[in-house]
């Protein structure tokens, strides 16, 4: 777990929303070495035709709404634009 600083007091303290255990910084990773990587690659097929269907039909999405698409977290990504959102995989 990353070291816990008081954000009154460390002029370091930055909040990671979106912090995943072990990822760091890097050009390319072997997925192989990271556990939920490999699960959700091998759910790939599944999570693809769950998605199409749920995105399918544009009248009931629109009727009904839907709870998987997150607006953005923090003010540095509201400068992706107006309507941004992200669908949410680890958090």
């Amino acid at each position: 777990d990353p070291p816990l600083l008081d954000p009154e007091s460390s002029k370091c303290h930055q909040l990671a929303p979106s912090y995943v255990p072990g990822l760091k910084a890097k050009s390319f990773w072997n997925i192989e070495n990271i556990d939920w990587c490999t699960k959700l690659r091998d759910s790939y097929d599944t999570i693809k035709e769950e998605f199409l269907r749920v995105t399918s039909d544009a009248d009931k999405l629109a009727k009904e709404g839907n709870n998987v698409w997150s607006g953005a977290l923090t003010d540095e990504a509201s400068g992706y634009g107006e309507g941004w959102k992200t669908l949410v995989l680890k958090d």
